[in-house]
């Protein structure tokens, strides 16, 4: 029996290891795509419809302003696993793929955007917070 409960302790200890750094990883993913800013396609990039997508908030979550040529959507997003996803003020859920480069340059793929690579807009403004 005792070898049991020592066992199940060792067990729950990995376990909760495990969960820890699993979530501190995330945690540097996450930090490290800088998503809250303006982003824009690529020059070099796709030739689907040109969109502009500003993401405001805090590293997982926000509101998002997406600019298509014709119409201009907003919501909320938030990171789910790896993908994007943004609920318009309508209630539409909308799941991007995301692809992350490099700093300051992410690849989206679903709907309404097939595999566009954004770069984010260099700016001066230095946010302060309060």
């Amino acid at each position: 029996m005792q070898q049991f409960l020592i066992g199940v302790v060792i067990a729950a200890i990995i376990v909760f290891l495990w969960v820890r750094h699993t979530r501190e990883s995330r945690r540097k993913w996450v930090e490290s795509l800088d998503l809250v800013g303006t982003w824009e396609p690529d020059s070099e990039g796709s030739a689907n419809t040109p969109i502009i997508l500003s993401l405001t908030g805090q590293t997982d979550r926000g509101d998002y302003e997406l600019r298509f040529s014709d119409r201009i959507e907003r919501g909320i997003w938030t990171i789910v696993r790896s993908n994007l996803v943004l609920t318009s003020e309508q209630g539409q859920d909308h799941s991007y793929e995301l692809r992350f480069f490099e700093t300051g340059k992410i690849g989206l793929r679903g709907p309404n955007i097939s595999q566009t690579v954004l770069v984010k807009r260099v700016e001066n403004i230095v946010p302060l917070r309060r």
